[in-house]
Formats: C-alpha cells, sequence, structure tokens
C-alpha cells in the first residue's frame, strides 16, 4: 500500500486460506483496516492432530506419493455443496483444473506446512476495531456455520451471514448471493 501511494484504508477479503493471511495482515496493520470479510475460515490455529496431518501431507507431496490429482480427488468432493454436486458439476472440473494445472507441488506443500504452523489469532479478532463480517456456506464441513458464527460474535463489531446452497466456497458456488452479502456490508 505505501509503495503504490495508497492512503485510504482498505477492506481485506480472505476465503479458507485467505482468511488466515487477511488475520496475519489484520495483525501488522490493523490500522490500515476499514473492514474484513472472513469466509469460510478460522482464527484457531489447528489442533496438534490436523497440523501433523498437514506436515504428512507436505511430506508425501514432496516425495511423490500423493499427487495434486490425488488431494483434489480427495478435497473436492467436501468442498462443495449437495446443490452444487447436484446442479453444478462442472465446478468440479474447474476446481481440479486449477489444482492439478496451476499449481505447484513445492507451493502446495509449502502451503500445508504453512497452516500447521499457523498461530492462533483470534485475540487479533476481539482487538480488531473495524466490521468483520463472517461469511459460510450452509454446508461448509471445513468451518461450520456453527464456528463461523462463533467467530462473528469474538468480533466486537461481527456479523455473520449464512449462503444457502454453498459448501466451502460460496464464491464459486453462489457468486451472486455472494456479490450481494458484500452489497449489504458496504
Amino acid at each position: 500500500m505505501q509503495k503504490v501511494g495508497a492512503s485510504e484504508k482498505i477492506c481485506v477479503v480472505g476465503l479458507s486460506m485467505g482468511g488466515y493471511i487477511a488475520m496475519q495482515f489484520a495483525r501488522k496493520y490493523a490500522t490500515e483496516l476499514s473492514g474484513i470479510v472472513l469466509c469460510g475460515t478460522k482464527t484457531i490455529a489447528d489442533t496438534s492432530q490436523i497440523a501433523e496431518n498437514r506436515r504428512k501431507q507436505a511430506a508425501a507431496l514432496l516425495d511423490g506419493s500423493l499427487s495434486l490429482a490425488d488431494i483434489a480427488d480427495t478435497m473436492i468432493p467436501k468442498l462443495f455443496s449437495t446443490a452444487t454436486c447436484e446442479q453444478k458439476p462442472e465446478l468440479f472440473a474447474e476446481l481440479k483444473k486449477i489444482i492439478v494445472e496451476s499449481q505447484h507441488v513445492q507451493g502446495v506443500a509449502a502451503a500445508a506446512l504453512g497452516m500447521a504452523e499457523r498461530p492462533d489469532t483470534t485475540e487479533v479478532l476481539q482487538r480488531l476495531d473495524v466490521p468483520v463480517l463472517a461469511v459460510c456456506g450452509t454446508e461448509d464441513q471445513f468451518s461450520p456455520p456453527s464456528e463461523m458464527r462463533g467467530l462473528a460474535e469474538t468480533a466486537k463489531r461481527g456479523v455473520y451471514i449464512e449462503i444457502p446452497e454453498a459448501g466451502h466456497l460460496p464464491p464459486m458456488e453462489q457468486p451472486e448471493r455472494f456479490v450481494a452479502v458484500f452489497e449489504k456490508f458496504r
């Protein structure tokens, strides 16, 4: 922001792992924020078991015993809602292409290791004195509505919005509804 001469405060949006990044931005640059949108994410650190699973996944990617296609085939069905699975099967192919063709094994392994080591940012969220919008798909298996609602309640100025017929990726599954959320938040 300093390099481009931006002088206005910004609203940061983070989806899933992007929410972890948004919270690290908030930790370091809270005074630069006008708001923050967190979708399908967490502020709590991984449990020791989840962190260990991420480390194992990274090692398997790096030693070649696990491929990006394997990850796509395992993860994608868990990312989407029932409605998306039934009505928008083309999203499966689109996301698999993104995972397999647009990513590098080393980058995905590094991301898994980074997530395993990320610190808890709940206290950062509690201190933020800007609007915080927590957005969740009704069928999110990774950051379920109960957790995202709790995230909004933890924030001083938190608001929770649930998007029907969406899982972990509301912007892909329900783009119109996702955009409408921002119109309300402005």
